[in-house]
């Protein structure tokens, strides 16, 4: 029973699957007409995706509401989106959502929140929301005042911020040295020993992203009648997938992951479509492909 049932289930996650490129187009287009400065095509590409749960394009039209790109500037409906995409683990969005607690800019002013969307987005490797998570416990503001986690973060910045970005990594790199500059020696040795489980060009802490897994699962188990059976065999599937993807993420050419991300989210956040993908983009690239991911 179980091989049938297995079968049936990766026919139609393989079915969803196909629907990716249709869902990728208008998503791409969106993205090349606001390069361009038609921010009216982009909204008109973006809208329809993310009312129906597109995360990145949710995020994009925070930013358009956030800039007053192609509508009319508004804090509130810029927050709005940042939160939709922000709950399905966007990571940029979650910062920005964290920016706009902590200046209350639609929605009310609030720093307790603002650490917890920086904290989220920062444990995903978002360079800017880890400097911002420094200056929340250099300063007392929703965490307890403590210079040598800012300090730790800082450092963590500096590293995360691309080599290209120097501006800001000058502004964490001095953001830093000012906290160091109010710390006491016993401090500013724990400060030290952290910095030193930090080799100067680690690359960028990353996570699997976060699919919401119930849902996805529902949803394939509702394509096939509402079998229970098929349910619980999908949950299985996906966490033995997110499993895998979690010992060999850091290991994978960030962009595979990226681009693999937004392909697995199109399609309703699968951990499977996810590792087919990693799977798929890593052997053209010339690497091991799924030999990457045994135990």
């Amino acid at each position: 029973m179980a091989k049938p049932m297995r079968a049936a289930l990766l026919a139609l996650v393989l079915s969803l699957g196909m629907a990716a490129p249709t869902l990728a187009g208008p998503l791409q287009d969106g993205v090349a007409a606001a390069q361009r400065g038609d921010y009216a095509t982009a909204l008109q590409l973006w809208r329809p995706l993310a009312v129906h749960g597109n995360d990145a394009a949710q995020f994009d039209l925070g930013l358009m509401y956030d800039h007053g790109r192609g509508v009319p500037q508004n804090d509130a409906e810029a927050a709005k989106w940042y939160r939709l995409a922000a709950a399905q683990g966007n990571a940029d969005a979650q910062n920005n959502l964290g920016v706009m607690y902590a200046h209350g800019r639609g929605v009310p002013q609030n720093d307790a929140a603002a650490v917890k969307w920086y904290r989220l987005a920062a444990a995903q490797g978002v360079a800017q929301a880890q400097f911002n998570l420094g200056q929340m416990y250099e300063n007392g503001q929703g965490v307890p005042q403590n210079y040598v986690t800012a300090h730790e973060w800082f450092n963590l910045a500096a590293v995360h911020f691309p080599p290209a970005d120097t501006a800001r990594r000058d502004r964490a790199v001095h953001a830093r040295h000012l906290v160091a500059a109010k710390m006491n020696p016993a401090q500013i040795a724990e400060a030290q020993h952290l910095a030193g489980s930090l080799p100067p060009s680690a690359p960028a802490r990353s996570a699997v992203p976060y699919y919401h897994v119930h849902r996805y699962c529902r949803h394939i188990a509702a394509t096939a009648g509402g079998s229970e059976e098929i349910f619980a065999m999908c949950f299985q599937q996906e966490q033995a997938a997110y499993d895998r993807l979690k010992r060999a993420w850091n290991s994978m050419p960030a962009s595979i992951g990226r681009y693999c991300t937004k392909m697995a989210r199109l399609v309703g956040g699968s951990y499977e479509i996810l590792e087919t993908c990693v799977d798929s983009e890593s052997r053209a690239a010339g690497g091991n492909g799924s030999l990457q991911f045994k135990r």
